[in-house]
């Protein structure tokens, strides 16, 4: 999970003197590897085949080695290309007294979502077995969030959220 939390606050008081509150989520894939540094590791794994294929070709005169490493070297690279585009997919939930933005990232495509705090709920739907999906809705909007992170992270999610929009409507 990486589910970043944070929270920034103004000046202390009552409503209506300046008083201003912001809570942040980013939920996104915990992945080992940067695009940078997954693009060094498939590179490296490409050259040590490309070695080892003209070491067979060349030297041992095995021609056949050539095309089925060139072969190899294409998956490797077309896998890798599918990871980098999804490896910064996810969302990053802004709250703050007058509305919640979500800006959801799913490969090159970017949305924006704007609701309204007061209008919003959170809907925790505990589908087959461990799967637990969470939605935000307001009015006819329905998003799906956190479908890159765990369950367990996906509730705590649920959970913050819902304690912040409590505490967003007591102020």
């Amino acid at each position: 999970m990486y589910a970043d939390w944070r929270s920034a606050s103004g000046p202390s008081g009552g409503p209506g003197d300046g008083c201003h509150r912001e809570c942040q989520w980013r939920l996104r894939r915990n992945c080992a590897l940067s695009p940078r540094q997954s693009a060094g590791a498939i590179g490296a794994l490409i050259g040590l085949v490309a070695a080892t294929a003209v070491f067979f070709g060349i030297f041992l005169q095995l021609w056949l080695v050539l095309p089925f490493a060139a072969l190899c070297a294409a998956a490797v690279a077309s896998s890798f290309v599918c990871y980098a585009r999804h490896a910064t997919d996810g969302e990053t939930v802004t709250l703050d007294s007058l509305t919640l933005v979500i800006e959801a990232d799913d490969g090159a495509m970017h949305r924006v979502y704007r609701m309204r705090p007061g209008w919003l709920r959170v809907i925790v739907d505990s589908g087959h077995g461990t799967d637990v999906s969470v939605y935000l809705c307001e009015s006819n909007q329905r998003v799906e969030i956190g479908r890159e992170i765990s369950a367990a992270s996906r509730l705590e999610f649920a959970t913050q959220l819902r304690r912040e929009l409590a505490r967003g409507l007591l102020s």
